[in-house]
């Protein structure tokens, strides 16, 4: 999760930077039930991801546990997205949209203390109205 290896994703993937602080750090969490049934194991299927937002797109790009990227990219145009909002919570910020009738949750952090880029990226997100 270092800025240089984000970089340099983004130089391989194409991925259209804008000023360098258009994604952040975020995760999907396991449904409800998966809890009910595996309890603590239930963590495993936990999804941390990069996400980027660009002007057409908003494209998820996979990481390991360990913070390294996988090979899931999964790139949302924008017109398949609809009820896009945001919910600010003490620490941390629910990004709440639907796509293709599926509700998508993302949970990122204020604060990652092994990424200090991710509140200036959160910051530089709501100033650039990218969260409306």
């Amino acid at each position: 999760m270092k800025l240089v290896n984000i970089m340099e994703f983004i130089k391989e993937t194409n991925i259209k930077n804008i000023e360098g602080k258009n994604f952040i750090f975020g995760y999907v969490e396991p449904k409800f039930w998966k809890y009910m049934v595996f309890q603590e194991g239930a963590v495993a299927d936990m999804k941390n991801l990069l996400v980027f937002f660009t002007e057409k797109q908003i494209i998820f790009a996979g990481l390991s546990l360990a913070g390294n990227f996988t090979e899931n990219i999964s790139y949302l145009d924008h017109k398949d997205i609809t009820d896009f909002r945001t919910k600010k919570g003490l620490m941390q910020t629910k990004i709440i949209f639907k796509y293709n009738g599926a509700k998508v949750i993302i949970k990122t952090p204020q604060v990652v203390l092994t990424s200090k880029w991710q509140m200036t990226s959160l910051q530089y997100l709501k100033g650039k109205n990218f969260f409306v």
